[in-house]
């Protein structure tokens, strides 16, 4: 027992010795210290005599101050990874080397180092992927480097986190017109229970802007074009989500406006027409196209000139549309009346004679062929003091006062047709 004890005592004397240089001579010496410590007595009494920098010393890089490397935040279902050396910087083998990895949300996925011993000045790399399976959560994990045989061990903290999960629906490509109201409703949605989303976007149409609480994208597009859109969502954490699409605009149609020309009345079975159909285009260079429906029997329009014509061969009254159309398809109309009546006949009732004071009644009789529409309206002239008129009836009554002879006129006129009349002559005696 004698010598081992010697030869602890020497281990003894050389850890003071190495504490010496330690405290003198800088950290290389304090490093393989603490490695030599870290191997306990008996590992010095097995190896015999050795210097502290003879001692393999194994470190990892990517480390921060705290010897932590903190791979971020990241969206949960994505993954990162980073690849990890570690080196020998002692001055000696570390013997075959056991890689451990903790944390669920880890995983290694290349390993150069297990069971290899690293030389002197020797590296190997250890590739690490972080993968957070859900929203809101912080991962921590610990990598670690062991060769029992030189009882050398390296560890490495890891950490990371997960962001909320902020989904954009995509609305799919828009289409609307310069000058027409539009709006757009942007749907989201956020991992995170309770989140409020404010909106944002780019590459909106002129006359377009979204609104940051709601989503919903309005206005009047104003210039005929075709944006890039991306609409983002954000969360009180940060975490937001975009979805993209494109917008088109298309130019504002033209607009043909025809003047209406009044309802035709007067007119009869018979008559030559000639009417002029005036319209314009908000677009210069345009050529008109015209068209005509309800016209009366006989007449006709021009397509090029828009002029309405012929001679009208049956009577009635017609609803007539007219439309101008351009070359882009843009049109506009007007509608108007047109009466071709038959003038009213009414028949001559002959002389009349009544005396002073006696009630007489007299119904005026013609002859007419209405249109629908047409209602007839009865008036005189020269009738006896004491008569008149039913202007709706044509009824003549009342009884005379003064005597003598009146030369009588009445006229019948049906709704826009040309009156006609008859006279004749009342004696009150």
């Amino acid at each position: 027992m004698q010598p081992h004890t010697t030869i602890l005592g020497r281990a003894a004397t050389i850890t003071a010795a190495a504490a010496s240089r330690a405290r003198s001579g800088g950290a290389r010496a304090a490093l393989a210290l603490a490695v030599l410590a870290a191997a306990g007595a008996g590992a010095v009494a097995a190896a015999g005599p050795a210097s502290a920098s003879q001692m393999p010393v194994t470190s990892w890089s990517q480390t921060t101050s705290a010897g932590t490397y903190d791979y971020g935040t990241l969206t949960a279902g994505t993954t990162v990874s980073k690849t990890f050396t570690l080196r020998n910087t002692g001055g000696s083998d570390t013997s075959a080397l056991t890689i451990t990895l903790t944390g669920p949300a880890f995983t290694t996925t290349a390993d150069s180092c297990t069971g290899t011993s690293l030389g002197p000045g020797k590296s190997c790399t250890v590739a690490v992927s972080y993968a957070p399976a859900s929203a809101s959560q912080t991962d921590t994990g610990t990598l670690t480097a062991a060769a029992h045989k030189a009882a050398v061990t390296a560890r490495l903290a890891l950490r990371g986190a997960s962001a909320n999960t902020v989904t954009v629906t995509g609305p799919g490509n828009q289409t609307s017109t310069a000058g027409t109201a539009a709006s757009q409703q942007i749907q989201a949605s956020d991992s995170a229970s309770g989140q409020t989303l404010t909106y944002s976007a780019t590459g909106l149409p002129d006359g377009l802007s979204i609104n940051s609480t709601t989503g919903l994208i309005s206005g009047t597009p104003t210039t005929a074009a075709t944006s890039n859109v991306t609409v983002t969502a954000t969360d009180t954490t940060g975490a937001h989500g975009s979805a993209a699409f494109t917008w088109t605009v298309n130019p504002a149609p033209n607009t043909v406006t025809v003047t209406n020309p009044g309802n035709q009345p007067n007119y009869a079975q018979g008559d030559t027409v000639s009417l002029q159909i005036q319209a314009s285009d908000s677009a210069s260079g345009q050529t008109l196209t015209y068209s005509a429906t309800g016209l009366p029997d006989g007449l006709s329009i021009n397509s090029a000139t828009g002029l309405i014509s012929g001679t009208l061969t049956a009577h009635g009254l017609w609803n007539t549309t007219v439309t101008a159309t351009d070359t882009t398809g843009a049109h506009g109309s007007t509608s108007f009346t047109w009466d071709a009546g038959i003038p009213v006949t009414v028949i001559w009732p002959g002389n009349q004679t009544s005396t002073v004071g006696t009630t007489v009644s007299l119904q005026i009789q013609d002859v007419q062929v209405l249109a629908s529409g047409q209602t007839l309206t009865y008036s005189a002239i020269g009738l006896p003091a004491g008569l008149s008129i039913n202007s709706a009836t044509g009824l003549i009554s009342g009884a005379g006062t003064v005597p003598g002879t009146w030369n009588v006129t009445v006229t019948v006129t049906a709704t826009g047709d040309i009156p006609n009349y008859t006279s004749f002559g009342w004696t009150v005696s």
